[in-house]
């Protein structure tokens, strides 16, 4: 029975069932940027501008525009090299994601705000190689504020072993968005989060699914008595 169902098919019905599998916040271990970049794009997820109490989810992304350019991360200016501009996050297990968490460009002046993504793409890779694209031009709020709080985008639970994020429209003077347009200004995101769970071993799944066997027959005979 445990050879028929694959550790991704388990990990699938555990996110399905309340209370059979508690969604983790997951933090890429590398991420690459295909353009020139004004500060590192490790900057999206090393956690370097994030504070506050509680989980990572409510805290906020401030940026110290201190030495090496910030806690943000800001590719090349969009003039110079249009949008779009594409981010790959690689993780070093497989995962099963269903969500994204992004913190938009962080701004101590309160005037850049077209540096901000406003429309991004997400695909996603079960080998590194093919790509399955899941969120299509979502929209990202852009505040231009100092304190930018998490946004969250939900999709189809996806195995993952890296995931692509392409930037397709910023935030311009004028609060319009552009896309490969000039704006004068680099790109620019604070902080990335994806949400799921990692796919455990299959020794560890195979554990796991004859606990889930083991309630699903239990409630199934205290119906019986019932």
């Amino acid at each position: 029975m445990f050879r028929k169902f694959s550790v991704i098919s388990f990990c699938t019905l555990a996110l399905s069932l309340p209370g059979l599998a508690q969604a983790i916040i997951i933090t890429p271990d590398s991420v690459t940027s295909d353009g020139n970049t004004v500060t590192t794009a490790d900057n999206l997820i090393n956690g370097s501008g994030l504070s506050g109490a509680g989980s990572i989810l409510s805290q906020t992304h401030s940026d110290t525009f201190g030495s090496g350019g910030g806690t943000n991360w800001k590719g090349s200016a969009s003039n110079a090299f249009p949008l779009p501009v594409t981010l790959t996050f690689a993780f070093s297990n497989t995962s099963l994601l269903d969500q994204i968490h992004l913190w938009n460009y962080s701004d101590p002046f309160g005037f850049r705000v077209a540096r901000d993504v406003t429309r991004f793409n997400l695909a996603l890779s079960a080998d590194g190689v093919n790509y399955t694209e899941v969120l299509s031009n979502a929209n990202l709020s852009a505040s231009g504020v100092n304190a930018e709080a998490a946004q969250t985008f939900s999709f189809a639970a996806t195995s993952a072993v890296s995931a692509q994020l392409t930037v397709v429209a910023q935030q311009n003077f004028s609060g319009f968005q552009i896309g490969g347009g000039p704006s004068g200004f680099e790109v620019g995101l604070g902080e990335v989060r994806f949400g799921g769970m990692a796919v455990p071993e299959p020794a560890t799944a195979a554990l796991l699914l004859s606990g889930v066997v083991g309630v699903a027959a239990g409630r199934r005979r205290a119906r019986r008595i019932g």
